[in-house]
């Protein structure tokens, strides 16, 4: 991918704004894509790139799934602190 900068006769090549290449928490990675994915196949329309790619991904990565609806979310939130919904405790 490259576009033309604004300097005279020079194309900027977007790789070229890369300053570093460090090791990243894969985990982190695999949780990222997963989300996006997620995301992706419930905000998209059906023949849109990329909407099947939540159950391929769930299949290949290592995961775990729940999925929470407002009672079930604070029920859970209740349970780990009875006083979530209070300003002070």
């Amino acid at each position: 991918m490259r576009s033309t900068g604004k300097r005279k006769n020079k194309t900027l090549f977007l790789w070229q704004l890369i300053q570093t290449v460090t090791a990243a928490d894969m985990k982190l990675q695999a949780a990222d894509l997963l989300a996006w994915a997620s995301n992706r196949q419930l905000a998209s329309a059906s023949d849109a790139f990329g909407n099947n790619l939540e159950s391929i991904m769930k299949q290949i990565i290592p995961s775990s799934w729940i999925v929470f609806n407002e009672p079930r979310f604070r029920a859970e939130l209740a349970k780990s602190n009875p006083c979530w919904h209070l300003v002070r405790c």
